[in-house]
């Protein structure tokens, strides 16, 4: 026998519980650079051509 009746909830759903002090972004793997160190894009700009 339900205790409420069926419908729109008034309450926010509930978040699962996680341990104090962690960060889950922090946790993730870091992943590595998209080009190889030493190199650097120069272009930094948006050129129109007429």
């Amino acid at each position: 026998m339900p205790q409420n009746a069926a419908g729109w909830r008034t309450d926010p759903p509930v978040s699962e519980p996680s341990a104090h002090g962690t960060n889950p972004a922090a946790t993730a793997a870091i992943e590595p650079p998209l080009e190889p160190p030493g190199t650097q894009s120069l272009f930094h700009g948006f050129v129109v051509f007429w």
